[in-house]
């Protein structure tokens, strides 16, 4: 029986968006897995942004099959304008994101709808799983330092915004997406757009749980992973400089500004290890001054930060140069 005939037109419960940009090895898993879901009443939007592999092909097959499987295909875009377009396309009450790359344990969807739901959720996340497919491997995230199981707005619990970003691990309620204007940075490429989007969330939301299921296999293995990238040297900085532009905007910033340089610290430090030697010279400088920037404004809480990593900014803030030489050794 031809799955697509078999299935009915009914509005969805749930929209899980998977934005495609050369996956042809991990496509299939992934969709298989949001196919597999005990929560049958959603909608998967393929998102094809100009791949050159077979997973525009992939993409068409599956929409020709199933009829919960819609396919888009654009010109490629970056990540950002992917998740825009399908947060445009979705029709249904709660959406979700799901990496290409990436799969999901069967009962997600219908755990995370049941949850948001029944509790009248804005967004509810789950933990997951580092997974490398080559070690057959597979590690837990530690979220211990945030509640669990409780319903809080983020804004009381400044914990929450120093969690890595992994959009893929939540779903949202659409209209609360829509009404406060939440969307992504459109900046080309694949590098840290889930970042800012991920702050507007926390941000904005009244209602919001972390669920102590783990969900999602979140791979580290794929070579071709926009995190892999060391070609985009700024992007992080883009995505900062959006969380204070929304911040001032909406009015948060005496409630919000001093978490910034919180998250912003190893979000920067991380970026500045993965860059190849000769890129961290430009990247630094740019660091520096908005360490310096922070230090003495009041966003600077002494009390968000171990004593380490205050050593690491002050030295990096006013010496730099030094930091450059020695940060291999020392630090």
């Amino acid at each position: 029986m031809n799955n697509r005939n078999s299935e009915h037109s009914v509005k969805p419960l749930v929209s899980v968006i998977v934005p495609v940009y050369n996956v042809k090895n991990y496509l299939q898993q992934c969709v298989d897995s949001l196919l597999n879901q005990t929560l049958e009443n959603i909608e998967i939007i393929l998102i094809n942004d100009g791949s050159t592999d077979s997973c525009p092909v992939i993409c068409d097959a599956y929409a020709e099959q199933y009829k919960r499987v819609r396919v888009i295909h654009q010109k490629n875009s970056g990540y950002g304008k992917v998740c825009n377009t399908g947060i445009a396309s979705v029709r249904s009450e709660f959406f979700g994101i799901i990496e290409s790359d990436d799969y999901v344990e069967h009962d997600m969807f219908e755990r995370l709808y049941n949850l948001a739901k029944s509790n009248d959720l804005d967004a509810v996340r789950c933990h997951y799983y580092y997974y490398n497919s080559r070690a057959n491997t597979r590690e837990r995230v530690d979220l211990s330092h945030i509640p669990h199981n409780t319903i809080y707005p983020p804004q009381d619990v400044l914990p929450v915004f120093s969690q890595a970003p992994a959009v893929w691990s939540m779903l949202y309620r659409t209209n609360f997406v829509l009404e406060n204007n939440i969307r992504f940075l459109e900046t080309p490429g694949a590098s840290y757009q889930d970042t800012s989007f991920t702050f507007k969330i926390f941000a904005m939301a009244k209602r919001f749980m972390l669920t102590d299921d783990t969900f999602v296999h979140y791979r580290i293995d794929n070579e071709n992973s926009s995190s892999a990238s060391k070609s985009k040297i700024f992007c992080v900085c883009d995505e900062f400089r959006e969380i204070e532009r929304f911040i001032k905007e909406k009015g948060l910033e005496e409630k919000l500004a001093p978490i910034v340089p919180k998250i912003k610290f190893p979000a920067y430090m991380w970026n500045y290890r993965r860059l190849p030697r000769k890129n961290r010279w430009i990247f630094l400088k740019t660091f520096a001054e908005e360490m310096r920037n922070h230090i003495r404004k009041k966003d600077f809480v002494k009390a968000n930060f171990s004593r380490m990593d205050i050593i690491k900014m002050y030295i990096i803030a006013f010496f730099y140069p030094i930091f450059f030489r020695i940060d291999r050794i020392v630090l």
